[in-house]
């Protein structure tokens, strides 16, 4: 009598997981599911797309009034609207892929158990909605910082005086001088996207057991912000 055969499926471990072939099949879906995302962030909104820039704007007055105005931290001579953007930006970033990435797991179960389709498409599509909005929040950093390396013309001296005279854009003799390193923003970006997904995984893998995880989270979030 022959013996039955016994098959023990073992999930792939390392790079093998992640199924890059499968998710290349499945790019259309993402595609759409982020255009989704998106429409629906801004649907029946009067201003839109452009809450995207105005947040960014409204948190950098906040925090450049507190911790500027009010508080007089220094800012090792660096603009403190300027200084506080450029760590917001990252920031933003990472901690809206992380969070989104944890909450795109546990709000979308009933198509997971429905559809079969990679689980990892989930946390691309928060990744790609928090993308959306940091092109918005980074094409405002640099603005900020062309305004601080090139002469504006004329009709927008002006103009360049009165952001200046709201701690914005200070005169003269700071000045931004571009290097080489600039070129490694976009690794930076990629490693701050990967972290937030990573976060979002782990966190989210618990969130679907336990609450209090997501909670836990934003609170690590809260606490690294500030004591970054």
């Amino acid at each position: 009598m022959t013996q039955p055969t016994i098959t023990i499926i073992t999930p792939p471990r390392g790079w093998q997981a992640l199924n890059i072939a499968e998710l290349w099949q499945y790019r259309d879906l993402l595609w759409v599911w982020t255009r989704s995302q998106i429409s629906a962030r801004y649907k029946q909104s009067i201003l839109g797309v452009l809450w995207a820039v105005i947040n960014p704007l409204v948190s950098m007055l906040i925090y450049t009034v507190v911790f500027s105005v009010l508080a007089r931290f220094p800012s090792d001579d660096v603009p403190y609207a300027l200084f506080v953007f450029c760590g917001l930006v990252p920031w933003t970033l990472f901690q809206t892929t992380a969070i989104s990435g944890m909450n795109s797991l546990t709000s979308n179960v009933g198509i997971i158990k429905k559809v079969y389709f990679p689980r990892l498409i989930l946390v691309l599509v928060s990744a790609c909605v928090s993308l959306f909005d940091f092109v918005f929040y980074f094409l405002i950093l640099v603005l900020f910082l062309l305004l601080h390396t090139l002469t504006i013309p004329h009709p927008f001296i002006f103009a360049q005086s009165l952001v200046a005279t709201t701690a914005f854009i200070p005169p003269p003799p700071f000045v931004i001088h571009l290097t080489a390193g600039i070129l490694l923003v976009p690794f930076f970006l990629l490693q701050t996207v990967l972290l937030g997904l990573g976060f979002g995984l782990m966190f989210g893998a618990f969130d679907a057991q336990f609450r209090d995880a997501g909670r836990i989270l934003t609170v690590l979030v809260n606490i690294g912000f500030w004591a970054t």
